[in-house]
């Protein structure tokens, strides 16, 4: 259970620091790249392990978690500038 805490803790900590650069950090913008973050991350990391994320995190997992974090907080940051 600690895994994915910490897990969901490092994408939504990238998704806020995502944010926090963006041009309008409006209260809508971070949630939603905060959210963004956790869900990249949890997804970078579950399937970086084949699904098996309470086997322990290593640096292949928080690879994943971060890679996955980075992905789909840049993805949201395109939609919402898109949707101006």
């Amino acid at each position: 259970m600690a895994n994915l805490q910490l897990v969901l803790m490092v994408g939504a900590l990238l998704g806020w620091s995502g944010a926090a650069f963006a041009s309008e950090a409006s209260a809508r913008t971070i949630l939603s790249h905060v959210l963004a973050g956790s869900i990249g991350s949890f997804a970078g990391a579950f399937l970086v392990k084949d699904g098996r994320l309470y086997a322990g995190l290593d640096a292949q997992s928080w690879g994943g978690a971060v890679a996955g974090a980075l992905l789909l907080t840049g993805v949201a940051a395109f939609i919402s500038r898109r949707h101006r």
